[in-house]
């Protein structure tokens, strides 16, 4: 009996090492991935935006409803949103020894978005200012994704989350915006899109149309002007110091704008 157990342990454990020298098949998936790169407040929610004007799918729902500071919505799916909560720590921002563990999360949801995916939509769009902090891990779980990148001024950033009033301190925010930019610029690959915010606010045409240039898409017309129309002088203004006057005008006019969104969803 002992000699049988034997032969059946051997004979399995050349099996495994047999199976473990077979190549593993790339995944075939259905519909390209778009993962929008950036660190808080600086221009990801617009790009992901666009993107989803233009044929992109980012789910049936965002982690939170549009409002002042995102009138056209976050473009956070919720169930990626807590995958990467789930490794990263927050406001600290730092990464939990686990993270190896992400890359099998992240094909899981793609699988998941696939399948819920519109027949209508050519691809995905996965955008999450947390994604800075795990993009080796991203590269592991979709080896076919474009990226896009966006830089703006940190000041601009440090300040639009102060204005915004997420209950961290200073230095948590001023920690924040450098460690997501310090990691996202270290780890981007290859022949991803860099965007730089104010050019893409200052020029639409431009911005849209080398998005899709990129992403190798072909929008319809009324899809890139959607698009092309979306992007407003107004998102400038976190940039600024305005009077009363013109603050309370912007107000009203973000207000507007999120509502909007809202009765349209």
């Amino acid at each position: 009996m002992g000699t049988a157990n034997s032969i059946r342990e051997c004979f399995s454990a050349r099996l495994v090492g047999i199976r473990s020298m077979v190549p593993i098949e790339p995944r075939q998936w259905r519909k390209g991935m778009v993962v929008i790169l950036g660190p808080y407040r600086s221009g990801t929610s617009l790009v992901a935006g666009l993107a989803k004007r233009m044929g992109g799918w980012a789910g049936s729902s965002d982690i939170r409803r549009p409002n002042i500071g995102n009138p056209d919505g976050y473009v956070e799916e919720p169930r990626l949103d807590a995958i990467l909560k789930g490794h990263v720590s927050v406001p600290e921002h730092i990464v939990s020894e686990e993270v190896s563990d992400i890359s099998g999360d992240l094909v899981e949801w793609r699988i998941a978005m696939e399948n819920e995916c519109p027949e209508n939509s050519s691809f995905i769009v996965a955008k999450n200012p947390l994604f800075c902090l795990v993009i080796p891990h991203i590269v592991d779980a979709w080896p076919d994704a474009r990226f896009v990148s966006l830089t703006r001024n940190r000041v601009h950033s440090i300040k639009s989350i102060g204005d915004r009033n997420w209950g961290w301190t200073d230095e948590e925010i001023i920690n924040a915006i450098d460690t997501m930019i310090s990691q996202r610029d270290g780890s981007l690959p290859e022949g991803s899109l860099n965007i730089g915010y104010d050019e893409i606010v200052d020029n639409p045409r431009t911005g849209v149309e080398g998005l899709i240039q990129f992403l190798g898409i072909s929008p319809s017309e009324s899809q890139k002007q959607a698009a092309i129309g979306a992007i407003s002088m107004k998102l400038r203004r976190s940039d600024k110091q305005v009077g009363f006057l013109r603050g309370i005008l912007d107000l009203a006019y973000a207000r507007v704008r999120a509502m909007s969104r809202i009765l349209r969803s």
